[in-house]
């Protein structure tokens, strides 16, 4: 017989809602992500404010890597979702 040991359920935050039907929250500032301090390249183009890795970009075979703003992050977030989601 196998027995699992006992695990205490983790939680990432938002899978709940957005198992109910509702969205995910964006990220944001002190929400256990790797924030760091930096230029924002998305749109408000910050220079010095907390950004989070989103992912790498490539322009002309070259690769770096892509930050952005809490503030950004959501626009681009609803951004995604509206394309996605129905009118009303």
């Amino acid at each position: 017989m196998f027995l699992e040991p006992a695990v205490t359920p983790r939680v990432i935050p938002g899978i709940a809602e957005f198992a109910r039907g509702g969205l995910p929250a964006a990220a944001d500032t002190d929400d256990g992500n790797t924030w760091t301090d930096g230029y924002c390249w998305l749109y408000c183009g910050q220079r010095w404010t907390r950004v989070l890795w989103i992912g790498p970009v490539s322009v002309a075979g070259a690769q770096a890597a892509m930050y952005a703003c809490g503030p950004c992050i959501r626009a681009l977030q609803e951004a995604g979702l509206a394309v996605h989601t129905p009118s009303r």
